[in-house]
């Protein structure tokens, strides 16, 4: 899902079949609640499905004019606050569906990462798109910001475990949550969050090896709650890491 949705945006050609593929699928994984799955059946929702599954809906709306894939989209996270935890912005691993049951953890940071980026990705496309869900997701990546910026490590990331200071320095959570900073930036204006990409960037590259590879991501899952003590390199770890870099060239370019 997030490769078609890469090359969608990146309008790399075929999009028109790409993006009936990618209608198809989502339609596979929709549930009788209307909302998608992913991994553990119906009854389970992942975190992941909200950075995966949302933007590649949204920028299929956006092209067709589907209005139900803007909706679908913004139920999705809405859907997700069942397992937000009380109080806060962060969402658990995953949920159970009939019951309510939070699944995981709240702090993971690949997970919070994963929610960030789905809701800096349908911001970006409903706003361009005069959507008026636009502005729900503009309050969630303020509000997500501004409890992070606190649990920042002294190198300006983030631990696997962004909530425990003694967690170790996780790089694929760092790039994405420094992802989430700068839209924060770009929405209120405010400083703070800048300065926060811009450390994240920092910790970044304190562990790109000589070669330019990123290192120390932590390795996939093994399910809800088996959390993977391998800390190595991951191309999606590389992938947002460079892309917060380009963004904040930008950014750079307009001072």
């Amino acid at each position: 899902m997030l490769l078609d949705y890469a090359v969608l945006e990146a309008g790399c050609g075929g999009e028109d079949r790409l993006m009936e593929k990618s209608l198809a699928f989502l339609e596979s994984l929709k549930t009788e609640a209307g909302t998608w799955l992913t991994g553990a059946g119906a009854a389970v929702r992942y975190v992941d499905t909200i950075g995966l599954a949302c933007p590649l809906a949204a920028a299929c709306a956006a092209r067709t004019g589907r209005e139900e894939y803007w909706n679908l989209a913004a139920r999705q996270v809405e859907e997700y606050d069942a397992a937000l935890l009380a109080g806060s912005s962060f969402p658990a691993h995953g949920f159970e569906m009939d019951r309510g049951y939070p699944l995981g953890l709240y702090d993971w940071s690949r997970g919070i990462g994963w929610y960030a980026l789905g809701l800096c990705e349908l911001y970006r496309l409903m706003e361009a798109h005069g959507r008026p869900e636009a502005g729900a997701m503009a309050k969630r990546i303020v509000s997500l910001s501004r409890e992070l910026l606190p649990l920042r490590k002294r190198n300006g990331g983030f631990g696997w475990m962004v909530a425990r200071p003694e967690s170790v320095f996780e790089s694929s959570g760092t790039a994405l949550m420094g992802l989430l900073m700068l839209e924060a930036y770009r929405i209120s204006g405010e400083p703070c969050f800048l300065e926060a990409a811009f450390g994240a960037e920092k910790a970044l590259m304190g562990v790109t090896r000589r070669n330019g590879a990123l290192d120390m991501c932590q390795g996939d899952t093994k399910g809800i709650g088996m959390y993977s003590d391998v800390w190595g390199l991951m191309p999606f770890a590389q992938g947002m890491a460079l892309r917060l870099s380009v963004e904040l060239n930008r950014e750079e370019r307009k001072e």
